[in-house]
């Protein structure tokens, strides 16, 4: 595929708009999970695999890679993680879940394809912040203790329930909210380096 600028942009537009729309989400059925219980209803162990699966995929994807392995090997093990992704959607009956990583997959896809120098950054990128959500994870919950004291003083048996994947809901809110400034923050400077050339 050839490079577009204005391609590029518009794949990063569309995977910041993922990215804020899940933050945003995730955040709402903090606040209010009786709202929110198809979203809730989502395993989010399965969603942290699928993320990290996503991430490597990318990377695969990427030039260097593919002068490395080979393009037959590495989109053998693209195809790999887009059957396992679509065997745990089927057999857990993760539906929302499943079709949100299957079109991030097409979109993180479609961006190395368009321009495959981004790969390197991106994967930096995700991989830190992965980390870095991981192991930060505790303080926000206390964070989100304080702007939603009903998370973690409640007798409601739908807060009680929701205490049990609480955890892993605040992460992919600061996950993917991480991830959204990360990626606002390189499509400036694409367009500001863009413009500045003579």
């Amino acid at each position: 595929m050839r490079y577009s600028r204005f391609t590029d942009a518009l794949v990063s537009l569309v995977e910041i708009i993922f990215y804020v729309g899940t933050a945003v989400t995730a955040y709402l059925a903090l606040e209010s999970p009786a709202l929110y219980t198809t979203f809730l209803g989502q395993s989010f162990e399965f969603w942290m695999v699928s993320e990290f699966l996503a991430i490597h995929s990318t990377g695969m994807l990427s030039v260097h890679a593919r002068e490395k392995f080979g393009t037959r090997v590495v989109l053998s093990l693209s195809a790999f993680y887009l059957i396992f992704m679509m065997v745990v959607t089927i057999i857990f009956s993760q539906w929302v879940l499943g079709a949100f990583m299957l079109g991030m997959l097409a979109v993180r896809t479609t961006k190395t394809l368009t321009n495959p120098q981004s790969a390197g950054i991106d994967l930096f990128i995700r991989t830190a912040v992965f980390l870095f959500a991981l192991f930060t994870c505790s303080l926000l919950i206390n964070f989100f203790g304080l702007l939603i004291p009903d998370l973690v003083a409640t007798s409601d048996p739908v807060y009680m329930e929701l205490m049990g994947k609480s955890g892993l809901v605040v992460w992919v809110v600061e996950y993917y909210g991480l991830i959204a400034v990360a990626s606002l923050i390189m499509l400036m400077m694409n367009l500001l380096s863009f413009y500045r050339k003579p």
